[in-house]
């Protein structure tokens, strides 16, 4: 048999449902078929590929962002631990500020209690009118 030789082949057609239908093809046929496809083949996997290569190229920028914003959130958690620390400090001020307004204003009515009616508050714009001034610099 040469290569123009004809055989009928019994192929097995996927579009009607798989039923077999006999082809009469030639070897070139089959094998020029067979080229196409395999070319077609070849572009769709090249094609497939550079999309790869795309894909790659966004997951590493991805990455890249989502490392970013890793740190922008640690570096975040740190500054607000820090402020969380100055603002137990300054509670502990107040705190201590607190207290001690508090013993000034017992000191004050002590001596208010032991001093009644002697006690002249002395301010720039009151005139004073009371006969003695205790604790003030100023008289």
């Amino acid at each position: 048999m040469g290569c123009n030789s004809k055989k009928i082949h019994v192929i097995k057609d996927e579009s009607l449902g798989g039923v077999e239908r006999e082809y009469i093809k030639n070897y070139e046929d089959i094998i020029a078929n067979l080229v196409r496809r395999v070319s077609e083949l070849e572009q769709q996997t090249t094609e497939l590929e550079k999309d790869n290569e795309r894909q790659a190229f966004k997951i590493d920028d991805l990455e890249q962002y989502c490392g970013g914003l890793k740190d922008d959130i640690e570096t975040w958690a740190q500054d607000v631990e820090k402020v969380r620390v100055d603002v137990d400090d300054l509670a502990g001020e107040v705190r201590q500020v607190d207290d001690k307004i508090e013993m000034c204003i017992d000191d004050i009515v002590t001596l208010d209690e032991r001093t009644e009616g002697d006690i002249v508050l002395c301010r720039s714009n009151i005139e004073v009118k009371e006969r003695r001034c205790y604790g003030c610099r100023t008289c």
